[in-house]
C-alpha cells in the first residue's frame, strides 16, 4: 500500500468515525426533545457534536454556568472530572448525566450530586444517553431510591456489556469466514 493510499484510508477512517458521533449526537438531541421538548439547554464541557445537534434542531444551548439557571435541561455526558459540579448542580433543576468511564465510579457521583441536592430519578431509563446515564432532578433521595438507582444502572451497564461482546465474537465470526 501507498502512503498516498494509508493516508486516504486514515482520512475516510476519520470521516466515518465524525459521521458516526454526528449521527449518535442527533439521535441523542432528538430523544431529548421528545423526552422534556427544551427551549434552552445548558452543556458543560466540550459537547460539540450534542450542541450543534440540538441547535439545528432549534434549542438553544449555552456553556457558561451563569446561563445555567434559565436552562430546562442540564446535559453532561462524558463527565470526566468534578471541576465545575458545584457550581453546575447548584443551579440546576433536571440533569442528564453520564460518567466517562474512566473517571469516578457512578456511585461516588451519585452521592455528590445528592449532596448538592440533586436526586437520581429510578423511574426514567436514561439509556438512550449511554449505559451509566442517569436523570437526576432537584430534590432529596432516600437511601433505597439511590441503590435502586444504582443497581439498575450496574444491570444496564452488565447488559450493555454482554451486547458488546456478543457483536465483538460477530464480527470476529464474520472475519473468520472470509
Amino acid at each position: 500500500m501507498t502512503r498516498l493510499a494509508r493516508i486516504d484510508e486514515r482520512r475516510e477512517e476519520r470521516s466515518r468515525s465524525s459521521d458516526a458521533a454526528d449521527h449518535d449526537a442527533a439521535r441523542l438531541a432528538e430523544e431529548i426533545i421528545r423526552c422534556w421538548r427544551p427551549l434552552r439547554v445548558h452543556a458543560p464541557g466540550d459537547q460539540s457534536p450534542l450542541a450543534a445537534a440540538l441547535w439545528q434542531r432549534g434549542v438553544e444551548v449555552v456553556h457558561e454556568a451563569d446561563g445555567q439557571a434559565a436552562s430546562d435541561l442540564t446535559v453532561w455526558l462524558q463527565a470526566a472530572d468534578e471541576d465545575g459540579l458545584a457550581a453546575t448542580a447548584a443551579a440546576a433543576q433536571r440533569m442528564l448525566f453520564a460518567p466517562a468511564p474512566q473517571g469516578p465510579p457512578l456511585l461516588v457521583w451519585l452521592r455528590r450530586f445528592e449532596a448538592a441536592g440533586l436526586a437520581p430519578q429510578a423511574g426514567f431509563d436514561a439509556g438512550f444517553a449511554g449505559p451509566s446515564a442517569v436523570l437526576l432532578e432537584r430534590g432529596k433521595a432516600d437511601a433505597a431510591a439511590l441503590q435502586t438507582a444504582v443497581e439498575m444502572l450496574r444491570l444496564r451497564a452488565l447488559a450493555a456489556t454482554a451486547v458488546a461482546e456478543a457483536e465483538r465474537a460477530r464480527r470476529a465470526g464474520a472475519a473468520r469466514s472470509r
